[in-house]
């Protein structure tokens, strides 16, 4: 399942997050690497983060 991370950035960027440094980890092809709010977190970390947004 190819990710459309421009979009999940873009989203996160929209709420207010800030987004540094995305990455493709080579070692996990199709796995991500996210610097979001100063913390490292992988694809599904990132999208936890607009879940929990969408619940408050």
């Amino acid at each position: 399942m190819e990710v459309d991370i421009d979009l999940l950035v873009n989203e996160l960027r929209d709420k207010g997050h800030e987004v540094k440094y995305v990455h493709r980890v080579p070692g996990n092809a199709g796995e991500w690497e996210f610097t979001i709010d100063g913390e490292y977190l992988n694809l599904e970390e990132a999208r936890r983060v607009l879940e929990l947004d969408e619940q408050k």
